[in-house]
């Protein structure tokens, strides 16, 4: 705030008005360091309630992602900031309001996003159901009712002729896409459906033809192949992968990968990254111009899809230190983002903010040892060292786990639990106390770090792999602070945790009739469970 002589830059000597204006357009961390230059600017900073909700965004390493509701004042979005902030230090799981759910929902077939759930099944011969319930307004009779979306569309020959191999949701667009391969030639057809209408998406522009695989025709004369497709998305984008396996004999695995802008028309199929020899797992979008796939060969692979006219660009694979054996991304699919609120009417009673991407967590999970890898995507965002790279790789890109893992990850055994819930830098997972199970939040996020509400874990941990069946020895020291629910206590019937930026759905099967079971408990933290008549009931 001082020129080269010494005097006061002019920030100091403009009206009041116009210099919190200027100050707004900064970051937060810029905001302070102007703060400590010189009284004038401090009091500015301090009695401004705009910059200081820019100074708490920047603390708590969020982002706004809606505009303000022109009802809501910025100091009852500064309280209303601090007062989530506090919920989940203090991870208390209060309840108020309960649902019931049909049984034809499985755990795994329910998200939740912007403050609703997502349910769908799929049949065999690409019939689809789905419901979308908003926690805010829904009643136990509103939520108790079967599924009231049926994507049914296709007539007999959809039922003759192709099978419904993959779906992907995203509510927050009210968008519903089926996948369906054709039995007489290697195409998927794919749809996209607006949830809301039964109908065509209005922003599709008619379904696409894709090839399943790139597979030499060659190789069709010793059998049709076994197909694979997964779908993720993220706003505009999506992702698209197929695989093959051929072979009498031997088995050759062949896959594609397609990134394209669903908006704007045209085939996915033009532009492709080709693999052969192992396959992706799964893949998910880090952000619009990164993805992630998880592969048969145990390792993470990145991906640049920055620019939708050239193939996918592989960039690093991330070598994990794992023996062969199961593994599973969990990562959310739907993310709070501008371009997927974009749609949504102001809330009145609260804002919406998502965490800073390079500040989220990535999970692995490993079904033996039972173990869970908690990874920081700011990994994703470096510029790698080269030295990182083992040059004798594959295309030069592997990065060996003992480059990347230990200072950017977590490893936590899992022997009472399998489960655990990842949304925005929070990872819930139950652990064994005496004979029950409590819920601990473990925060990555550096803000949560720092302030240190609750118990702050810095020093490292080592499991031996002559004892846990790793490849290596695995050392990992990623800080974050861990607060323990001691009000509830769960049981081993505990079927799935579900995690977003506000809430928790955990999924029991309790020992009680659907008659003796409590009322439904809904606020910041939501509590699902199934009866043995059959429906599933939140308490």
């Amino acid at each position: 705030m001082f020129s080269h002589h010494g005097r006061h830059d002019a920030l100091s000597n403009i009206a009041e008005e116009l210099r919190c204006h200027i100050l707004s357009l900064l970051s937060s961390r810029d905001i302070i360091c102007c703060a400590l230059t010189c009284q004038t600017v401090y009091k500015t900073v301090k009695n401004s309630t705009e910059l200081q909700y820019i100074i708490e965004l920047g603390a708590r390493r969020l982002m706004p992602i809606h505009p303000r509701p022109p009802n809501v004042s910025i100091v009852e979005c500064l309280r209303i900031l601090r007062g989530k902030a506090n919920a989940w230090s203090s991870f208390e799981l209060s309840v108020t309001k309960g649902l019931r759910i049909p049984l034809s929902f499985n755990p795994g077939s329910i998200l939740i996003s912007h403050q609703q759930l997502a349910f769908f099944v799929t049949y065999w011969h690409g019939y689809v159901e789905s419901k979308i319930i908003d926690l805010r307004t829904c009643m136990p009779e509103t939520a108790s009712i079967p599924l009231c979306t049926r994507d049914g569309n296709y007539g007999n020959v959809v039922h003759r002729a192709s099978v419904c191999s993959s779906i992907y949701i995203d509510e927050t667009q009210d968008l519903m896409i089926t996948v369906h391969l054709w039995r007489d030639n290697p195409t998927y057809q794919i749809n996209f459906r607006a949830i809301s209408t039964h109908k065509e998406h209005p922003k599709a522009h008619g379904s696409r033809l894709v090839l399943a695989c790139r597979v030499p025709h060659n190789d069709y004369s010793e059998g049709f192949p076994e197909h694979r497709a997964i779908f993720t998305g993220i706003g505009d984008r999506l992702a698209f992968y197929s695989e093959a396996k051929l072979g009498l004999e031997e088995t050759y695995q062949y896959w594609s990968l397609h990134v394209w802008n669903w908006h704007e028309g045209g085939q996915p199929d033009d532009v492709y990254a080709l693999g052969i020899g192992y396959i992706l797992v799964e893949i998910r979008f880090l952000t619009e111009e990164k993805l992630l796939a998880l592969t048969s060969c145990y390792c993470i692979e990145l991906y640049d899809v920055g620019n939708l006219s050239t193939i996918p660009q592989l960039q690093a694979r991330f070598m994990l230190p794992v023996v062969p054996q199961t593994l599973s991304l969990e990562y959310p699919s739907v993310f709070h983002s501008t371009s997927t609120c974009e749609h949504l009417a102001a809330p009145d009673e609260r804002w919406i903010w998502t965490t800073i991407p390079a500040d989220r967590v990535i999970c692995l999970r490993v079904h033996s040892p039972k173990s869970i890898f908690v990874i920081s995507a700011r990994l994703f965002f470096m510029d790698l060292p080269p030295t990182w790279f083992d040059a004798a790789s594959t295309h030069g890109v592997a990065v060996p786990w003992s480059s990347w893992g230990p200072q950017n990850s977590r490893c936590f055994l899992q022997k009472s639990s399998p489960l655990f819930g990842v949304g925005g830098s929070r990872v819930i997972r139950p652990v064994l106390h005496d004979s029950s199970l409590r819920m601990h939040m473990t925060d990555f996020n550096p803000s949560a770090v720092a302030r240190g509400i609750g118990k702050v874990i810095q020093d490292p941990t080592t499991l031996l792999a002559s004892r846990y069946g790793f490849t290596q020895d695995v050392t990992t020291h990623l800080p974050y602070v861990e607060v323990v629910n001691n009000d509830r206590d769960f049981d081993f019937s505990l079927r799935r945790i579900i995690l977003d930026e506000e809430k928790i759905l955990i999924f029991t099967l309790p020992h009680t009739t659907a008659s003796e079971l409590p009322p439904v408990e809904l606020t910041m933290k939501l509590t699902i469970s199934l009866n043995r008549s059959g429906q599933w009931m939140s308490r």
